[in-house]
């Protein structure tokens, strides 16, 4: 099973609309989990694969390279999550937003948010 088909736009859009769609009425109609339906969704998504000609080796071996490739910012995203997590359990985010709000009036927050990105960007482009 060597010859791959040719894709069109529409089978192309095919594994994007499935998920929205599983997506929408799943998730925003039943209630139901978004794990399950994501995988359900992957499923549809190596079907359609196989259905255009690749074999289920080359597709395990394109899912194992891609999640290695992805690995790295996986791994920093958990440990960032972990880290707030325990900044939250042990008061130091609510402590930070305390003496913000003390240090900047509420009404002026908003205008230093902005200035402060202004500054981050026109830094970063130098």
């Amino acid at each position: 099973m060597d010859n791959k088909k040719e894709l069109s736009l529409g089978l192309a859009l095919l594994p994007i609309v499935s998920m929205l769609t599983l997506l929408v009425v799943g998730y925003g109609q039943f209630g139901l989990r978004i794990e399950p339906l994501l995988l359900l969704s992957a499923g549809i998504t190596a079907a359609l694969a196989y259905w255009q000609g690749y074999r289920w080796d080359d597709i395990i071996e394109s899912i194992v390279a891609k999640l290695a490739k992805a690995m790295p910012v996986i791994l920093i995203l958990v440990c960032i999550g972990g880290l707030i997590g325990t900044w939250m359990v042990s008061g130091t985010i609510p402590y930070m937003v305390y003496w913000g709000l003390k240090l900047i009036s509420p009404q002026y927050i908003l205008i230093s948010a902005f200035l402060g990105a202004a500054w981050k960007t026109e830094n970063i482009l130098r």
